[in-house]
């Protein structure tokens, strides 16, 4: 029975390269909300040039080539690619793979008392936190992790076929 869940090399393989898909949209995730942060930023900036200037804002706005340049800066082609995949999973599947790689396994801290800087707040994250932050139960989690990387593994192979 052990033996039906060993995976071969080449299946290694497809489920590495379908976590760095999931490595690399969580990087777009937070290059993305970064660059939005930038860009509002950018935004207030322009706002209190022409709230403050007697005349008003004259002059060629450059805000939009700004935020073209930080997207182009923070956010790869790579992750732009993964972003593109990920779409085409389920939104339940995209948040457990994403819960998956980012929490599932791994110690937080949550807070440090400065009073007792050794000893933090922390949380493991083990599957059934995950599924509980993810509102579902453990083998609903389970299940959407193992169908979200097989659609993955899927499309790689199918990708590398047409390649």
């Amino acid at each position: 029975m052990a033996e039906q869940n060993r995976k071969t090399p080449e299946q290694k393989r497809a489920r590495e390269a379908a976590e760095s898909i999931v490595d690399l949209f969580l990087e777009y995730v937070v290059r993305a909300d970064m660059t939005k942060d930038i860009t509002w930023e950018g935004r207030n900036i322009l706002e209190m040039a022409v709230k403050y200037q007697s005349s008003g804002f004259s002059g060629f706005c450059k805000l939009g080539a700004k935020v073209d340049r930080i997207n182009r800066q923070y956010i790869t082609e790579d992750m732009s690619r993964a972003a593109t995949i990920m779409a085409l999973l389920s939104d339940k599947q995209v948040e457990a793979l994403a819960v998956d790689r980012a929490l599932r396994g791994r110690t937080r801290v949550l807070a440090v008392d400065p009073f007792n800087p050794d000893k933090p707040i922390t949380k493991f994250w083990d599957d059934l936190e995950c599924a509980h932050y993810l509102n579902c139960s453990v083998e609903a989690m389970r299940r959407r992790i193992t169908d979200g990387y097989q659609k993955l593994e899927g499309f790689m192979a199918g990708h590398q076929k047409a390649a």
